[in-house]
């Protein structure tokens, strides 16, 4: 067992797992894997129900930074304003983004914005939030 073979199969078996996850309108994820000489393991995988918009996050990471965003909107005033899920005009190099919520273990950039279509993730600060140009 090598890197590559590893690699190899960590991509075959997520292929098989994504099939599946498809087949009944969820999403498979995986965790950390790790291999020895003999073995291959991988730590988990998960399966979660899409999201109903064009997000790139599923419904429960969604479910959790918007519990997270607002739980820490109460300590810092300059945002208590804000709600997930409100969409910014043109507020980041010219696009429409919306508010997906706040995620702790960023200490410098908690909050998380998302464009509209789902395809960028921009990670910004309280104050960054607050002086958004923000037409609704």
């Amino acid at each position: 067992m090598n890197k590559s073979i590893a690699e190899k199969i960590g991509k075959e078996l997520m292929e098989a797992a994504t099939q599946i996850a498809n087949k009944y309108g969820m999403v498979a994820k995986r965790g950390n894997g790790s291999y020895g000489s003999t073995s291959y393991k991988i730590n988990n995988i998960v399966f979660d129900v899409k999201s109903d918009d064009n997000s790139r996050f599923t419904s429960s990471e969604l479910d959790k930074m918007k519990t997270e965003f607002d739980l820490y909107k109460l300590q810092h005033n300059t945002i208590s304003s804000f709600n997930v899920g409100d969409v910014f005009k043109n507020a980041i190099n010219g696009k429409d983004v919306k508010l997906v919520g706040w995620k702790r273990r960023n200490r410098k950039y908690p909050v998380l914005v998302e464009t509209v279509d789902g395809k960028d993730v921009y990670k910004i600060t309280p104050y960054q939030l607050a002086t958004l140009d923000i037409e609704f």
